[in-house]
């Protein structure tokens, strides 16, 4: 029990210090974007990947929970082939999804939309991270439930910034940047992120589940679905939805405040964040396991 304890503080540490890293960098991200492409810009970019989330939340709402969930059910059990079948009905979920959303949300956009707004157009644009979003929160879930928490946040946290405030700095020195370029720069980072994931996830996954093919009984996991898609919602809707809103009845420059703060602010709940990531797989393990003493 001493051992296990030492090991969850040891994780608590490493994943602490990633998102102690990440932190200030995605406030740097933020303070350097705004000075960059101004308030207004920023505001607009910022109202882009609000919106850009909550539509994306069929897409992933439920992954990172139900699959730090399932992966490691299926990890501590050998149960390989339902391992694989759960990873292909991850990715082809994120696809077809991410063709469904964007279907549904151009039409209402070309029935009701504005073209001429400035807003419209970089939403139109936004719309290419949704798959992105889909693919990388897959391979994230999949990282947890492998007991790898480090490697499947390293890549939101610290890589993410650190790509698009390079990348932002390097073209405000060629051209003048615009929030179109900004968001065309998330969208390239995510596909580096995608790579990231691939290659980690192929790395760590073992041996045994590569020798397996892939087979899934899908109706357990459709009815676990809904309930995780609703948690999934309701904490991107408090994340999201006062930027959307302050979008809809302020100006840019609010919504860019707002944003800047909410960075900030991210600090606070950071403790329960990394509880949350580190014991997630560790409580599925005690509970298949019918271990109470420890649960």
């Amino acid at each position: 029990m001493l051992s296990s304890h030492r090991e969850l503080v040891v994780r608590l540490s490493r994943l602490g210090f990633v998102h102690l890293v990440g932190i200030p960098l995605g406030l740097l991200l933020s303070i350097v974007l705004g000075r960059i492409i101004g308030p207004e810009g920023f505001g607009q970019y910022t109202f882009t990947m609000a919106f850009v989330s909550l539509a994306a939340i069929p897409v992933l709402g439920w992954m990172p929970r139900l699959l730090t969930r399932e992966f490691a059910a299926d990890s501590i059990n050998a149960r390989w082939t339902h391992f694989n079948g759960l990873r292909k009905f991850a990715d082809r979920w994120a696809f077809f999804a991410s063709i469904s959303v964007i279907a549904v949300a151009g039409i209402g956009l070309y029935l009701w939309g504005n073209f001429e707004s400035a807003r419209l157009r970089l939403i139109v644009l936004g719309f290419a991270l949704i798959p992105i979003y889909g693919f990388n929160a897959a391979r994230n879930g999949l990282l947890r439930g492998l007991g790898k928490p480090v490697l499947a946040e390293l890549p939101n946290q610290v890589l993410s910034p650190t790509l698009a405030l390079s990348a932002l700095l390097v073209l405000s020195s060629l051209t003048v940047l615009t929030p179109e370029i900004a968001i065309l720069v998330q969208i390239l980072v995510g596909l580096a992120l995608l790579i990231y994931y691939q290659l980690v996830t192929a790395a760590v996954t073992p041996g045994a589940a590569r020798a397996r093919a892939g087979e899934l009984d899908r109706k357990p996991v459709l009815r676990s679905l809904l309930p995780f898609l609703v948690v999934g919602f309701i904490g991107t809707l408090n994340a999201r939805i006062a930027l959307v809103i302050l979008g809809f009845i302020s100006t840019d420059e609010s919504v860019a405040a707002l944003r800047v703060g909410e960075r900030g602010a991210q600090m606070v709940a950071l403790p329960l964040a990394l509880i949350n990531v580190v014991i997630a797989p560790r409580i599925v393990e005690h509970f298949q396991q019918s271990d109470m003493p420890g649960l």
